[in-house]
């Protein structure tokens, strides 16, 4: 090293001791104080806007992947429950239920695509739903050929339809599932689960955003406000005008700024526990009165030709019980005609278990028409439930997806008022200093 760099050493240090010395350095200090505060607002206030802003964008994509993935259940139990309730008279089977089953699986696959493309995180359990969806209509196909041909390998597809879509059970569908796969329903279930997951994180992370800007505006102000005072005093100017508006620009946008997002997390606070809570309680009723209409079928067709018909009984007895709790937790989204449809159904479905074999085959026809009682309760409550879920959804995806604009615009408007205040804070010092010139 020269000694020329030795002897500039002292120099810079004493030229920096000399910055800080004295009333005039700690005049910097404060300034540097006032400064740093200020920067501190420009960045942790608009990122907090737009973690905000981010989040309930987030939670309404979230909330969308929830949407398709009930969905994809929805379709499914729709499709068995129309296969099942025409297999025990498989000649009153209509063309139109079967249209209607294959539109149901059609746009199962549809979504699962959709959904795969809409969330990364989601594609390798959509692809073993996929494969699942593939396998339940390939042996759904094959029971309903061979059951209209009165070839009881139709009952034996239909067992490895039901592993394809339930999963595999100790009394009716052992070791049918290939090693290494799972039911259909289990793995939407862990899917459902994981989407209803990323909602909740995504209104954690909007939450957050609110410490963090709360926190950005009382290291301003305090910052802005604790200079002012300290400066008066040894000044004896009791209002510096460049510090103070800072304090007074830094205010306003902190005052505005919290009013845009109380109200923003109100909004989405009010979607979560209104429009967000009624959607998926009502597609949880679906698909739990679906499958507890694939139950009834198969338990009622079990009593004929055996199977553990007190396995699937006990099944819609759970299931029944989800959709009153369902129905429940929806509140007045379910509206009377929904809880009269399906207790009147359930009433219907229930007297099944108790047919003699005497009237089990006027009972098996009934269970086929479309027309019967049974049947007509059921389609009310399906389509109630489909209409009101329908209702639901568009009320989050407006709520939600409306409103965020303002966040955006204050995000910019608090990072350039932040550093507009940076520039008066060191203004107002720059002021006192000439005093000691």
């Amino acid at each position: 090293m020269s000694q020329g760099t030795l002897d500039r050493r002292p120099v810079t240090a004493s030229a920096v001791r000399g910055v800080f010395a004295g009333s005039p350095g700690r005049m910097r200090v404060a300034g540097l104080v006032a400064v740093a505060g200020c920067l501190l607002f420009a960045l942790l206030g608009a990122s907090a806007y737009q973690a905000r802003g981010d989040a309930l964008a987030e939670a309404n994509a979230d909330a969308a992947q929830l949407i398709q993935v009930q969905q994809i259940a929805i379709d499914v139990v729709r499709a068995d429950s129309l296969l099942t309730s025409a297999f025990p008279s498989p000649g009153q089977e209509t063309a139109a239920q079967v249209a209607d089953f294959d539109r149901a699986l059609d746009s199962a696959a549809k979504l699962v695509a959709d959904a795969a493309a809409a969330q990364p995180a989601d594609v390798g359990a959509l692809r073993q739903v996929g494969e699942a969806l593939g396998r339940y209509r390939q042996y759904a196909t094959s029971a309903r050929t061979f059951n209209r041909q009165g070839d009881q390998v139709g009952f034996g597809y239909l067992r490895q339809a039901g592993a394809a879509l339930r999963g595999a059970d100790r009394d009716n569908n052992p070791n049918l599932l290939p090693e290494g796969t799972t039911g259909l329903l289990p793995a939407l279930d862990d899917l459902i689960l994981a989407n209803r997951h990323r909602v909740d994180d995504a209104y954690s992370a909007s939450g957050w955003a609110t410490v963090r800007l709360v926190g950005a505006d009382v290291v301003a102000l305090g910052a802005l406000l604790g200079v002012q005072v300290w400066l008066a005093r040894r000044t004896r100017r009791y209002v510096n005008l460049p510090l103070a508006s800072a304090a007074v620009a830094v205010l306003a946008v902190a005052v505005v700024g919290g009013v845009i997002m109380v109200g923003a997390q109100s909004r989405a606070d009010g979607v979560r526990s209104s429009s967000y809570a009624a959607f998926t309680s009502l597609a949880d009723a679906r698909i739990a009165v679906n499958a507890a209409k694939s139950d009834a079928a198969i338990s009622f067709l079990y009593l004929r030709t055996g199977g553990s018909s007190a396995t699937f009984r006990a099944d819609f007895d759970a299931r029944t019980r989800a959709v009153d709790a369902a129905l429940t937790r929806a509140r007045d989204a379910a509206s009377g005609d929904v809880r009269t449809s399906f207790h009147a159904w359930k009433d219907e479905a229930t007297g099944l278990f108790g047919k003699t074999d005497a009237a089990w085959v006027a009972s098996a026809h009934d269970l086929a028409d479309p027309t019967k009682k049974i049947n007509t309760d059921f389609a009310a409550l399906d389509h109630a439930l489909d209409q009101g879920i329908t209702d639901q959804v568009g009320q989050v995806d407006r709520r939600l997806g409306e409103g965020n604009l303002p966040l955006l615009v204050i995000g910019w408007l608090a990072l350039l008022v932040g550093i507009l205040a940076a520039v008066l804070a060191w203004g107002g010092i720059a002021q006192r200093l000439e005093d000691y010139r």
